[in-house]
């Protein structure tokens, strides 16, 4: 038997779950993010002309730092659910 202590908390799943839901919404975010710069490319493919490349340029940094600031936090959730599963695994 184990010993326990009453003022250990106890792993919250809850959060976990609500921490995987949330970077599930994340990655969803992230691939409309893909999706967008895909039609860029793909508008720039059709039509050649230097304002597509201009607006295919602002799109991709745009993006870039969106799907940065996208990834940091699915990474986080992430972590902190696995963390938080292991725990209760224990």
């Amino acid at each position: 038997m184990k010993n326990v202590s009453n003022s250990a908390k106890a792993p919250d799943l809850g959060m976990a779950s609500f921490d995987l839901y949330t970077a599930k919404e994340l990655l969803e975010a992230l691939r409309d993010q893909f999706d967008t710069m895909e039609g860029s490319v793909v508008s720039y493919r059709n039509n050649r002309t230097e304002k597509n490349a201009a607006i295919l340029a602002y799109d991709t940094n745009r993006s870039f730092y969106t799907w940065m600031a996208l990834l940091r936090p699915i990474q986080e959730y992430v972590e902190s659910s696995l963390a938080t599963i292991d725990e209760v695994d224990k």
